[in-house]
């Protein structure tokens, strides 16, 4: 099993990159590197967990009578009839 492995890649021009470098890295660069312990078992092997499947929208029925009334537009600042 190869130990953890630090890339680098250098700029060629300005938006290019060369090829990669790799070196070997310790445990203990690799802890600094990211700020805490690093779980190292996840090799070939290792298989994420499936992502949630979204929420599908469930839509309920209900009574026409129960939905709000439309007003008409400006129906309060309008009326009372002023000149």
């Amino acid at each position: 099993m190869r130990g953890p492995q630090l890339v680098t890649f250098g700029a060629t021009e300005p938006h290019q990159m060369r090829s990669p470098y790799w070196c070997p890295i310790s445990t203990e660069e690799v802890v600094h590197l990211v700020g805490g312990m690093v779980a190292e078992d996840r090799g070939e092997r290792y298989v994420p967990p499936q992502p949630e499947p979204e929420p599908e929208p469930r839509f309920e029925a209900i009574a026409l009578w129960r939905l709000a009334r439309p007003r008409p537009f400006r129906e309060e600042c309008l009326s009372g009839g002023r000149p």
